[in-house]
């Protein structure tokens, strides 16, 4: 009979993971962390560590466990992160935000316990399912914005924001996690000036010039979430982070239309202004947004109807230069003379 060789507590899974994350041994079920914690099953990894059904059994309560991985834990900037984010979700107190209990430590190994969700992230789901029928879209992503609101009615900047980082429960319900790469307005000095912090695919376009983030650039991240539950792919694409992110400074990206016939017009729309290269023509709040998905319509200010006009192109505005230019040539010549000719302006005839 072939047996498994498994850790009996967090200290030898620490040794055994220590070499390679990649290669490490499972915790099997029914496993002790602490005093408290009892395995129940795993839930996923990622970068930062395994997450882990387990039972509270001073609350009598399932919770989710993330195990910070040994090698990340002993980074002091990584574990103030960490901190960070139990802190920013002390502050964020809203049903469509996941709140994070607290962080532990056993055997020398840190952890996160927070509260248990009953379903996938948004971006497993994306990838199972594709483009989204329209009533789940407009139910997943008006509660994304509510929770992300709420955030930013405390002052608080995701800066991270992206499908993984959103848990969607069995019945729909929408909880925002990973704060950890989040800014607080009110406080300085927490990231280093021109760091580039947040994922290629979700980036806002000053984020990747290396600027500074505010509500807009999680409004960016918003439109390309928005933009793959409606079209079943994402805007901006390439071999490389470098690529992905030059797109989105140099490309517009494809109509959703083309992709999806179902889109209403309206959605459309906030989609595109959400993904506008310059903050100034995005929308300057999520209320903004809500307010138009409560309409079902797309009313543009008099500041996105001056800035973002689609209408103009380059030969328009080719063609009024040279008027202009014209123009301004007699008058100066005019002035100088005392009289002449009138001005020939290019494509008129006498």
């Amino acid at each position: 009979m072939l047996t498994i060789d498994r850790p009996s507590s967090l200290k030898e899974w620490a040794e055994r993971s220590s070499a390679s994350f990649a290669s490490f041994q499972l915790l099997p079920p029914g496993m002790q962390i602490g005093q408290r914690y009892e395995v129940v099953e795993l839930l996923g990894r990622g970068g930062m560590g395994a997450v882990y059904r387990v039972r509270d059994r001073h609350l009598d309560r399932d919770v989710a466990l993330k195990l910070i991985r040994p090698e990340i834990a002993d980074d002091t900037a990584t574990l103030e992160r960490f901190k960070r984010e139990i802190q920013l979700s002390s502050v964020v107190t809203h049903k469509n935000v996941l709140r994070i209990y607290d962080l532990g430590e056993s055997d020398g190994i840190k952890f996160l316990t927070m509260h248990l969700v009953a379903g996938d992230d948004l971006a497993a789901i994306a990838k199972r399912e594709g483009k989204l029928p329209i009533p789940r879209i407009l139910r997943i992503f008006r509660q994304i914005c509510e929770g992300l609101r709420a955030a930013h009615e405390q002052g608080v900047i995701h800066r991270d924001l992206k499908p993984e980082n959103v848990m969607v429960s069995a019945n729909d319900a929408v909880y925002l996690t990973d704060f950890g790469l989040a800014k607080s307005l009110e406080q300085s000095g927490m990231t280093q000036t021109g760091a580039i912090l947040g994922t290629p695919y979700y980036m806002s376009p000053e984020q990747v010039k290396g600027g500074e983030a505010d509500v807009r650039s999680d409004i960016y991240a918003l439109g390309v979430m928005l933009y793959e539950m409606c079209a079943g792919q994402l805007p901006f694409t390439g071999r490389t982070p470098y690529e992905v992110m030059a797109a989105r400074l140099q490309k517009t990206a494809r109509p959703v239309s083309e992709l999806n016939a179902e889109v209403p017009s309206y959605l459309r729309k906030i989609i595109d202004r959400c993904l506008a290269v310059d903050p100034k023509i995005r929308y300057q709040t999520i209320d903004e947004i809500l307010a138009d998905l409560d309409a079902e319509t797309f009313r543009p200010t008099l500041r996105y109807a001056a800035l973002g006009r689609r209408w103009v192109r380059p030969t328009v505005i080719a063609a009024v230069a040279a008027v202009v230019l014209a123009v301004a040539g007699w008058l100066l010549y005019r002035s100088g003379r005392g009289s002449a000719p009138a001005p020939h302006v290019p494509g008129k005839t006498e």
